[in-house]
């Protein structure tokens, strides 16, 4: 994994450039940024299934960075047989919620981010909801 954790430290180096260059520019509060990888990777060695490099479904990743978000980390992982699957979320707090019994469930965790990022935005929930089924948006990570 030596390649891809140079590469991800670069990434976070690069993103926290990008914030030092539009602070500087007095933008910090006008521009949002977003990233996000609609899968995640195998997570757990005992499944044989080669440390990381397979891709899988059950989770994904997106960063949010911009005045109408909160700082921290919304859900979590379980897991899942011999693997690991996002947890559900509870909406109203963006914490993970076991068990799959919150009332975003982790199908409903793409659409969940995409409407949140839409509301922090500024899209109206009504116009994300003809757009994008499922989900809901997570009104706790929302300032």
């Amino acid at each position: 994994f030596a390649t891809e954790t140079k590469e991800t430290v670069a990434g976070v180096a690069t993103i926290g450039n990008l914030w030092t260059q539009l602070n500087a520019l007095g933008m910090q509060d006008r521009v949002t940024f977003a990233t996000m990888n609609v899968f995640g990777r195998t997570l757990s060695a005992s499944n044989g299934s080669t440390n990381g490099r397979n891709h899988h479904g059950d989770h994904h990743v997106t960063v949010m960075i911009g005045k109408p978000f909160k700082g921290g980390v919304v859900g979590g992982v379980e897991p899942y047989q011999r693997e690991y699957r996002a947890m559900s979320i509870d909406a109203a707090t963006g914490n993970p919620v076991a068990g799959q019994s919150g009332n975003v469930p982790f199908s409903e965790t793409l659409s969940a981010m995409g409407k949140t990022l839409g509301v922090g935005c500024g899209a109206s929930g009504e116009t994300l909801d003809l757009s994008i089924r499922g989900g809901k948006v997570v009104g706790g990570t929302l300032i």
